[in-house]
């Protein structure tokens, strides 16, 4: 019980100075050309629909394969599905692969831009979408956004999972906090991926 409220109690802290780290960093992100499309969306939840399964595809590659998995998809009932992404190249994937046919007709597809991993934006967003799964593609791994999701009882999947030596070594200097926001399940691309997801 007691190791239980003192993760809590890191997990709190840390998101507070997440947010901190957040607040100093809004202004310059609105300055970059990368991310001030759909900027005012990135830092707002209100508008986000809700959506059984909730898909996180970072820029191209990532959008091609949330694309892919889609159209795989065939329902026997409605399904919502909600896309996001973080680049303009991966809205335009989206959009151009997502917007025509070769969609089941169970599935009802909504196409955002992924809101800042700020706590205060990433809990109303979850609280918004309501996602039954969450579905990351490669490594994707927001701390805002995993822990809403498990306050929230959402079903969480790495899809295509892979980590870089680089990565990996930069994700272990803070592996406690990964620890507690543990994805539910894994799929990596190769056992060498497997084992450092496994280790953090």
């Amino acid at each position: 019980m007691k190791q239980r409220r003192t993760k809590r109690v890191f997990i709190l802290n840390f998101l507070k100075f997440y947010n901190i780290v957040w607040s100093l960093c809004l202004p310059f992100l609105k300055k970059n050309k990368r991310l001030s499309p759909g900027f005012s969306k990135r830092t707002n939840a209100a508008h986000l629909k809700r959506a059984d399964i909730w898909i996180q595809a970072a820029s191209a590659g990532e959008a091609y394969l949330a694309a892919r998995l889609i159209m795989q998809l065939k329902p026997k009932t409605p399904l919502r599905i909600l896309a996001t992404t973080i680049t303009v190249q991966g809205m335009d994937i989206l959009k151009d692969r997502l917007t025509g046919s070769g969609i089941h007709p169970n599935i009802s597809i909504t196409l955002e831009w992924f809101p800042f991993d700020r706590p205060g934006i990433m809990r109303k967003a979850v609280k918004q979408i309501g996602p039954k799964v969450m579905v990351l593609l490669e490594t994707e791994l927001w701390p805002a956004l995993l822990h809403h999701l498990k306050q929230a009882g959402t079903r969480i999947l790495v899809v295509n999972a892979r980590m870089s030596q680089k990565s990996f070594s930069g994700y272990m200097k803070t592996r406690f906090l990964w620890k507690q926001l543990a994805p539910d399940c894994i799929l990596a691309t190769s056992g060498r991926d497997r084992d450092r997801y496994k280790k953090l």
